[in-house]
């Protein structure tokens, strides 16, 4: 059995002090929340294989320093987590005020199956949609939006 680790709070007090100042702080983009210049992650189509390696490495450890966890798929290739993070996640907004023993877990995952970035390598996705569902839909999108 796993040991669940020691409540971080001296009281309940300071419990419900710090979910309160978590809960009414300031929601800012997740580049801001973790401290790191966006231009420093720009587009993996602006850089080679290697560079896109080594900045995903830093930006996964930026994160997890920052008790934000990471659980895409094992099987996603470096280069799809790396555009989602750099041009999709560090834009969203977090709370800026992080409690301690907090974790923020980040799989991907947004419900929307047709237009996910792990669509490949998911086997959730069988729980709402078909393949066949899936392709009707993304062809349904792309009519769309040709249209506009």
């Amino acid at each position: 059995m796993k040991r669940i680790k020691k409540f971080p709070y001296s009281s309940y007090e300071e419990f419900e002090k710090t979910m309160l100042a978590f809960e009414n702080s300031e929601d800012k983009s997740i580049f801001e929340v973790i401290n790191v210049d966006h231009n420093d992650y720009p587009s993996p189509d602006l850089l080679t294989e290697k560079q896109v390696k080594r900045k995903y490495s830093k930006l996964k450890r930026k994160l997890n320093k920052n008790s934000y966890i990471l659980e895409f798929s094992e099987q996603i290739p470096v280069l799809d987590a790396y555009r989602y993070l750099a041009c999709t996640l560090l834009y969203e907004e977090d709370p800026a005020f992080v409690p301690k023993g907090y974790t923020s877990h980040i799989n991907g995952c947004s419900g929307d199956c047709p237009d996910c970035f792990q669509l490949d390598f998911c086997e959730v996705k069988y729980d709402s949609w078909t393949d066949e569902e899936i392709t009707k839909e993304k062809e349904h999108r792309q009519k769309k939006s040709s249209q506009v």
